[in-house]
C-alpha cells in the first residue's frame, strides 16, 4: 500500500502543494488587503472560509479522479495488489492533504485572532471552545468524510463497471451515489429513529444535557454514539468489500 502511496503522491504532488500554496498567497493578499481597505472582518472571515472550502471540494475531487484513473488503469491492474489497497490509498492521501489543509487553517485562525480584528459576537462564541471539542470536531469530520468519499468510490466503480461493457457509466455512477447515499441513511433513521429529535453528524451527536449517549471522547459538545457508529463502520466495510468484488468480477483485462 505504501508503494500506491507514494506513487499516487508522486503524481499529484505538484498539484496538491501547488494548490495550497496559491491558497495561502490568496488568504495573505486577503488579510491585507482587508485591513489596508478597513472591510468588515465578518466579510474577510466569509471569504476566507469560502476559499477553504474550494480547495477542500478541489481536493475531493482529486482524490476521486485519482481512484477513477487508478481503477481504469490498465499497467495500475496488472500489479499484484490487491483491489482494497487501491481505495485505501486514494482516500489516505486525501486524508493527508486535508489534514495539511487544516494545519493551515489552524495557524491562520491563531494569527488571525492574535493581531487581526475578530468581532466581538465571534470571540464571544469561540471563547468557551476546549481543545476537546475540537479534537471530537476533527474526529467527526474525518469520519464523515470517509464515509462519504468511500460512497463517491463505489459509485465511481460501479459506473467504471458499467462503461467498460458500454457508454453510460457516468449516469449510472451518479445514479448509483444517490441511491446508496438514501438507502443507508434511510436505514439509519429506521434503526435509529430514537435519537432523531437530537442534533446529529452521522454517528456523531451534539448534546446537550441529553442522556442519549452511550459513549463519548469527553465533555465536549460532539459525541460519539456507538449504535450508528457501528452502523456506519459496517456498512463502510460493506461497500468497501462490494468495491472488491466489482474488481475482481467485472473490471476485466
Amino acid at each position: 500500500m505504501m508503494k500506491l502511496l507514494k506513487y499516487d503522491f508522486k503524481r499529484h504532488s505538484n498539484t496538491l502543494l501547488g494548490s495550497l500554496v496559491v491558497l495561502i498567497i490568496i488568504q495573505a493578499a486577503l488579510s491585507i488587503i482587508g485591513t489596508v481597505k478597513s472591510w468588515d472582518p465578518g466579510v474577510v472571515i466569509a471569504l476566507s472560509i469560502f476559499l477553504y472550502g474550494i480547495v477542500f471540494v478541489f481536493i475531493s475531487w482529486l482524490a476521486c479522479k485519482n481512484y477513477d484513473t487508478s481503477i481504469k488503469s490498465y499497467a495500475r491492474r496488472l500489479l499484484p495488489v490487491r483491489p482494497v489497497w487501491t481505495v485505501i490509498s486514494s482516500l489516505v492521501l486525501s486524508w493527508i492533504a486535508i489534514l495539511v489543509l487544516f494545519m493551515i487553517f489552524a495557524i491562520h485562525i491563531y494569527v488571525y485572532w492574535q493581531y487581526g480584528s475578530v468581532p466581538s459576537e465571534i470571540t464571544n462564541d469561540l471563547s468557551g471552545i476546549r481543545a476537546v471539542d475540537v479534537i471530537s470536531g476533527v474526529a467527526a469530520s474525518f469520519w464523515l468524510y470517509s464515509l462519504w468519499i468511500i460512497t463517491i468510490f463505489l459509485a465511481i466503480t460501479i459506473g467504471a463497471a458499467v462503461s467498460i461493457r458500454g457508454k453510460l457509466g457516468a449516469w449510472v455512477g451518479i445514479l448509483a451515489y444517490f441511491i446508496l447515499q438514501n438507502v443507508w441513511s434511510w436505514l439509519e433513521e429506521i434503526f435509529f429513529g430514537s435519537l432523531a429529535n437530537i442534533d446529529r453528524f452521522g454517528a456523531f451527536t451534539i448534546v446537550e444535557g441529553t442522556d442519549y449517549v452511550d459513549a463519548a471522547f469527553g465533555p465536549g459538545v460532539l459525541e460519539l454514539t456507538w449504535g450508528p457508529f457501528i452502523f456506519e463502520l459496517v456498512i463502510m466495510a460493506l461497500m468497501v468489500w462490494g468495491i472488491t468484488l466489482l474488481h475482481r468480477k467485472k473490471l476485466e483485462i
